[in-house]
């Protein structure tokens, strides 16, 4: 099966969510974007909200594979309005995050989609804030994936550089606590270039991995940039996704910038390059 690369709409990530976003996404040749559930940027809890981008998709020939699960309550020039987690300690914070993810899995019966991807950490940056655990990630997760079950939707967990998200601590949350609900990983590549490599962290997630974030990095911070910007190896990083037999979607998780139109052009490129790389392995 040749691979599949789609968009993230954190490409427009600071601003709502309109048809002209689709639009430029369809010019550049996608027809697969994931959703970046924030109430800022798409107000998923608003059906007629939810039934215009429908339309909009359908008119754009865009189909949605993945939806980001919300993890603030919005986002104002980059930066996160009251940030929150599956996994919090503080019981009002974890029911308000579990109650936001169950309202981005309504999206379901009008836009369809196969999996939820959510982060079991709060996003950097949070200030004071309590703690998060395992087993508050065990109860939100539990009670989440019942939800997801009959909408035909499955949970990816998004990994990442906290103790919760490493794609080891991933495996055995998965094994142990989510087996029955068929849950798997988000591998991030961005986030595992920086947190002790690419390639093995995709050997680690290995058959449990069901959603991919593409994005560049210089080692030392999250930046979100265009494939082949930074320094991460992507040869040997789609070696390895073919060698695990990853056989889903690709995502394009990168920051617009100041132009998205060119931006998107860089991403296209990138795009020809990585599929020519797995065509070749």
């Amino acid at each position: 099966m040749p691979p599949r690369f789609g968009l993230s709409t954190r490409i427009v990530h600071d601003a709502r969510l309109e048809p002209r976003h689709l639009a430029l996404a369809a010019r550049h040749g996608f027809t697969t974007l994931e959703l970046s559930a924030t109430r800022t940027h798409i107000d998923y809890a608003n059906p007629a909200v939810l039934q215009a981008l429908a339309s909009g998709l359908a008119g754009e020939g865009l189909a949605v594979s993945a939806v980001r699960a919300p993890r603030a309550d919005g986002l104002r020039n980059g930066a996160w309005v009251v940030p929150f987690s599956l996994a919090s300690d503080d019981a009002a914070e974890r029911r308000h995050a579990l109650d936001e993810a169950t309202l981005a899995l309504a999206i379901a019966p009008v836009i369809p989609y196969e999996v939820l991807i959510v982060h079991l950490e709060r996003p950097r940056g949070s200030g004071d804030a309590a703690t998060e655990s395992l087993g508050a990630a065990r109860k939100s997760l539990t009670v989440l994936a019942e939800a997801a079950e009959p909408l035909g939707v499955r949970l990816a967990l998004a990994s990442g550089g906290g103790p919760l998200s490493r794609p080891d601590a991933l495996v055995r949350l998965i094994e142990r606590d989510l087996d029955e609900h068929h849950a798997g990983i988000c591998l991030d590549f961005g986030h595992a270039h920086i947190h002790g490599g690419v390639a093995d962290a995709i050997e680690e997630a290995g058959e449990h991995m069901v959603a991919a974030l593409l994005h560049d990095n210089h080692g030392r911070r999250d930046e979100h940039l265009v494939p082949f910007s930074g320094s991460l190896p992507w040869d040997p990083a789609m070696m390895s996704t073919q060698k695990i037999g990853y056989d889903g979607v690709l995502t394009l998780d990168v920051d617009g910038g100041a132009d998205t139109a060119a931006t998107l052009e860089r991403v296209a490129r990138a795009c020809e390059r990585l599929r020519d790389m797995l065509v070749t392995f």
